[in-house]
């Protein structure tokens, strides 16, 4: 009588354990998905003001248009740097020639400026000294130089109508006072489109 006593309380402990489903993990909290949130926000919106690299110190623009061809070039080929780089490491020699020095293809090139600012490959090449069209590229106007670490520190956001406004601050040069800037960028766009950036102190 023990025993199949026993065996009949074994037999419902193995069925109760089979029955048994793991908890699910408890779903965070909409606090802390919203500061998630506006953490990877906060971080996009740097990275947009951080691309425009050293534009940011050069004089305001209300279009893209205004901005100096010239600085187009260099500011594609700091770009280019940027992303090739590898552990810090900046590598020009794919895009160098013996004698010639350095080479930005045009489809490349022209293909970054119009995604990033909406200028066609037309309005680059005009009156622009940097373009070689028996090259089929663009000569830098100079050195590279180093990457930029200027300081800057996110004010306000503000989207409507698929134009993002960035207002910051930026560091000035020793001795200088912050600049306090707005940025304004296109979202209704394949990619982000920069549309003018202005000081406001």
């Amino acid at each position: 009588m023990h025993c199949r006593l026993n065996l009949f309380l074994l037999l419902l402990c193995l069925l109760c354990t089979g029955c048994r489903r793991e908890l699910p993990s408890p779903e965070p909290s909409p606090a802390t998905v919203r500061s998630a949130r506006a953490e990877e926000d906060s971080a996009r919106f740097l990275e947009l003001i951080r691309r425009l690299d050293f534009l940011l110190e050069g004089e305001d623009w209300q279009d893209p248009t205004e901005i100096d061809r010239v600085y187009l070039t260099q500011w594609y080929l700091r770009q280019w740097l940027l992303f090739q780089g590898e552990d810090g490491e900046f590598s020009t020699e794919p895009l160098t020639e013996p004698d010639r020095g350095l080479l930005l293809p045009q489809e490349e090139l022209e293909a970054a400026v119009e995604e990033s600012f909406g200028l066609s490959a037309d309005w680059l090449r005009q009156e622009n000294p940097t373009y070689r069209p028996d090259e089929a590229g663009y000569h830098p106007a100079g050195a590279a130089g180093n990457p930029r670490r200027t300081a800057i520190d996110l004010l306000s956001v503000q989207e409507e109508d698929g134009l993002l406004t960035l207002t910051f601050t930026l560091e000035g040069a020793a001795g200088q006072p912050l600049q306090t800037k707005a940025l304004t960028v296109r979202t209704d766009t394949p990619s982000p489109r920069y549309q003018s950036l202005l000081t406001l102190n």
